[in-house]
């Protein structure tokens, strides 16, 4: 349960702050705050290498900036540090499908829907790959 909660407040934060702050930073685009937030990430990795949180969170830092090779590599080792954590399966998921690469997509949001049974957002996502590979 603290587990979840740590989650929860990190991710709201980080979410707020890069729905606010960073169109305060750069109104076109926002780099220089996610090149700062991925510069304070890639430290408190460097400083803690088995931070699964530090990698989703950097993750969703290069999502944010249309960098979905580099988030892909974050969120995979997220995943090899905390196997059951569906989030970041989720968010894996959604830069996939980014990519266009509907079938991974579809498998990693599987993945999470099967650990997170009751999360209508992944029963949403896995709906929305499913239609897209349908097009």
């Amino acid at each position: 349960m603290k587990k979840n909660l740590v989650i929860l407040l990190a991710v709201v934060t980080y979410l707020y702050v890069t729905t606010t702050c960073a169109t305060m930073l750069e109104p076109e685009t926002g780099d220089y705050y996610h090149d700062q937030h991925i510069a304070d990430l890639t430290e408190k990795i460097r400083l803690d290498p088995n931070s699964w949180l530090g990698y989703a969170l950097r993750g969703n830092a290069y999502k944010s900036k249309g960098d979905y090779d580099q988030a892909i590599a974050d969120y995979t080792e997220a995943i090899r540090l905390d196997p059951n954590w569906a989030y970041a399966y989720n968010k894996r998921g959604f830069a996939y499908e980014r990519k266009g690469n509907y079938k991974q997509a579809i498998k990693d949001y599987e993945t999470a829907l099967r650990l997170a049974p009751n999360s209508i957002n992944y029963k949403e996502s896995l709906e929305n790959a499913l239609r897209q590979q349908k097009r």
